[in-house]
């Protein structure tokens, strides 16, 4: 099997929640790492893929919204560092690729499934060849322990509890 790294330069991994029911949050981890080992990272059946993200490194443009998040109230960055996947099955599925895989946030553990959006294979104006991905998955940030919540007084809650992870992913062979 090759191994692939990510081109952190040129990826993101991003989320976005729904603020006072109304409007959207988005936010990014700027310090992350995401290996594959595969056989053919085009098709990527049978691949292996692990990723880990540093919650200090939490940045939705608001200092004490990142701080907050960071806090025990929320991440408990200090107790709990990294969220982290590891893939336990990956299958092509027409144009797209199934990642089945555990997630890791604050000791809580969730088998999900990402789909991975093939963007192809290029070579980049340094003669190396990058291949990207899209990928994206929904979560419920309270099956992982990110309880905290406020009730508003016209009803709802403020921070919804439904989380969408988005990744636009460059990766090139090791």
């Amino acid at each position: 099997m090759d191994k692939y790294i990510i081109d952190t330069l040129n990826s993101q991994v991003s989320f976005e929640v729904t603020y006072m029911m109304m409007t959207k949050i988005t936010g990014t981890f700027n310090d992350f790492k995401i290996s594959i080992e595969a056989n053919d990272l085009i098709n990527l059946t049978g691949a292996k893929i692990y990723g880990e993200a540093d919650v200090m490194s939490i940045d939705t443009n608001v200092k004490e919204r990142d701080e907050h998040l960071r806090s025990e109230e929320f991440f408990n960055a200090e107790k709990y560092s990294k969220v982290t996947f590891e893939s336990t099955e990956v299958r092509k599925a027409g144009q797209t690729v199934k990642v089945f895989g555990d997630l890791t946030i604050m000791n809580h553990t969730e088998n999900i499934m990402i789909i991975l959006y093939n963007k192809g294979v290029r070579t980049n104006p340094w003669g190396t060849e990058v291949y990207g991905f899209e990928g994206e998955f929904e979560l419920k940030r309270t099956d992982y322990g990110l309880t905290w919540n406020k009730s508003l007084t016209n009803g709802g809650i403020l921070v919804s509890n439904k989380v969408k992870v988005m990744a636009s992913l460059q990766f090139s062979k090791l």
